[in-house]
């Protein structure tokens, strides 16, 4: 945002300094860390939007109350005599329209006084809970103006706490809610500078876990804390119906897909590897093992031309596929080196069928380790025992 010293020349510049300096003489002169130098600040920020509505009024009347109550123990912070309400006042008064002059000299001089304001409290803790107290100020007509935020600000980097604005979610309150109302075409009648009621009462909670408990606003944390509990329980409830929700979408989707998995099923073994062999390979009988490792593991067509070849005794006559025995295993033949798709894993033990019908007894195999064609021959021994049935 482009300010007033952005325009000026350095000797402008030096001239509004010498008149803030000025000004600053005007100053009301107050004890450190007393009575004025509390309501003084307090006072800069009731007014600081040049307005003082209902609902910050009220506050700030609770708060001059609180001084005579003895469930205050804030009150104990603050060093002196109570000055007088008229006297409070008047001290607040003038340093408001001091503000005022400084203020239209630009933002660098308002952020001086505000720091030559803000050494009139030293204490550590009357630091905390005076930035509390303007906060509360601030946000009780439900809204954070401009100003009130410049001030509140400032005095948290004039007394190194914002730290402490973070902790009651001061500056996230602070910021434009565009989601607070579904029609846009309210357009500038809408203050996108109001916050929610959740809001207001989320920060008065946290302002009172940060120390500042003035009387009376019991009753607003009490309705806060009602409201939060109402809502983990509908949260609560919320959450339920989703996950009852999420529970019913992932059993329709487990029942979809066994249903699509019975329906593959079904269709390899109408039209799959078992099909075609019995079909198309009728000279040859397969072990029952056989027609998964081909459907699982054979994406090359060239397992079928080896198959077709054995199937009508071409094999032998073109010599181009090498045969040889299995070592240890009467009868039986392997091929060996055949592409699965990506490596030559596949593998094709036969041996002569004593069937009439049938031309070889045939295992398909896919080899992975020696582990699996150590399991492959025990197979074709129990195979065997049965009669290849």
């Amino acid at each position: 945002m482009a300010r007033i010293e952005d325009f000026l020349t350095k000797s402008k510049i030096e001239k509004i300094y010498d008149l803030t300096k000025k000004k600053f003489t005007k100053l009301p002169k107050v004890e450190k860390n007393s009575w004025n130098a509390f309501f003084l600040i307090i006072w800069l920020i009731l007014h600081a939007d040049k307005k003082i509505r209902p609902a910050e009024w009220s506050y700030f009347t609770k708060l001059e109350d609180a001084i005579f109550n003895q469930k205050w123990d804030s009150m104990n912070l603050i060093r002196g005599r109570i000055p007088s309400k008229s006297q409070r006042r008047i001290v607040g008064k003038d340093a408001l329209d001091i503000y005022n002059e400084i203020h239209n000299l630009g933002q660098s001089s308002a952020e001086q006084l505000v720091f030559r304001v803000a050494k009139n409290i030293n204490k550590k803790e009357l630091r905390k809970i005076t930035l509390l107290t303007g906060v509360r100020i601030a946000i009780s007509d439900l809204e954070i103006a401009q100003n009130e935020r410049f001030l509140i600000e400032s005095l948290s980097q004039a007394w190194k706490l914002n730290h402490l604005l973070d902790e009651i979610g001061f500056k996230s309150f602070a910021l434009t809610d565009n989601d607070l109302f579904d029609d846009k075409d309210l357009g500038s009648l809408v203050d996108w500078q109001g916050l929610r009621h959740s809001q207001y009462l989320e920060i008065l909670t946290l302002i009172k876990k940060n120390g500042l408990n003035v009387p009376g606003d019991e009753l607003i944390i009490e309705e806060f804390e009602l409201f939060r509990a109402e809502q983990k329980k509908k949260d609560k409830k919320m959450e339920s119906h989703y996950q009852k929700i999420l529970k019913e979408r992932q059993k329709k989707h487990n029942d979809l897909r066994k249903t699509l998995s019975r329906k593959i099923k079904d269709t390899k073994l109408s039209f799959g590897p078992a099909f075609i062999c019995t079909t198309f390979l009728g000279e040859l009988n397969f072990h029952k093992n056989s027609f998964d490792t081909l459907s699982d593991n054979f994406e090359s067509n060239s397992i079928w031309d080896i198959l077709k070849k054995l199937n009508s005794g071409e094999l032998f006559s073109e010599g181009l596929i090498q045969s040889k025995r299995i070592r240890g295993k009467k009868g039986w033949m392997e091929i060996t080196g055949i592409t699965t798709g990506n490596a030559p894993m596949g593998r094709i033990y036969y041996c002569s069928s004593s069937d009439n019908l049938k031309r070889f007894n045939v295992f398909v195999d896919f080899k992975s380790d020696e582990k699996s064609q150590k399991k492959a021959f025990l197979l074709l021994d129990q195979w065997e025992r049965k009669g290849f049935k």
